[in-house]
């Protein structure tokens, strides 16, 4: 039986790179819900059933009754202002995918500073956090701010008022400890996928 990375990944939605990390045991700790997700799939190859028990994300088209969440066909870096400063913005489509259907839009990564792990052009699901007390430090975040907006992990800084914003691409690009005053609005990543349309 021919099971690749790339194969998971179409029926699951798991990133292929993180994958084929789990297959060739470089990730020593994958998530649960990544394991459960691969199993499942597995399970239904083997049996040789349909993977419809396998949460796979699907376009809703906007004709039909909104289910999921909105895609907004906007960049995180770039176009972003147009979506949270404006009612006037309307989805592109909704994107169904049950374990992140809690997000409040999908929108576009551009950029590779957190490459290999949200690559540029990948979508992001984004839900709103408020109190900024109230950071899970070490988790992705997409922050915005008056001159910029970046998707990086957070973590404690050592300078009294700032938070470090840490790249996974340490090669390219640097951490740096910013002004938690300047932080306009923040949202945690909760999923990145690759784009399937």
């Amino acid at each position: 039986m021919d099971i690749t990375a790339y194969k998971i990944n179409k029926a699951t939605g798991i990133s292929a790179l993180g994958i084929q990390n789990i297959l060739d045991g470089k990730t020593k700790k994958p998530r649960r819900k990544t394991l459960d997700s691969i199993l499942s799939y597995l399970e239904n190859l083997v049996l040789g059933s349909e993977l419809s028990e396998v949460n796979e994300p699907y376009a809703t088209p906007l004709k039909t009754k909104n289910k999921g969440v909105p895609y907004y066909n906007v960049d995180f870096t770039s176009g972003f202002d147009m979506l949270i400063n404006s009612d006037q913005q309307k989805a592109d489509f909704f994107i169904d995918y049950q374990p992140y259907n809690d997000a409040d839009f999908w929108v576009n990564n551009i950029g590779n500073s957190m490459s290999p792990k949200i690559e540029n052009g990948d979508l992001l699901a984004l839900k709103l956090k408020t109190d900024i007390q109230q950071i899970i430090y070490g988790e992705i975040y997409a922050i915005v701010m008056p001159e910029m907006r970046t998707i990086k992990y957070l973590r404690k800084s050592k300078l009294e008022g700032h938070i470090e914003f840490v790249p996974e691409n340490l090669v390219d690009y640097d951490a740096q400890d910013m002004p938690i005053e300047l932080i306009d609005k923040f949202f945690i990543v909760l999923e990145s996928i690759k784009k399937f349309f």
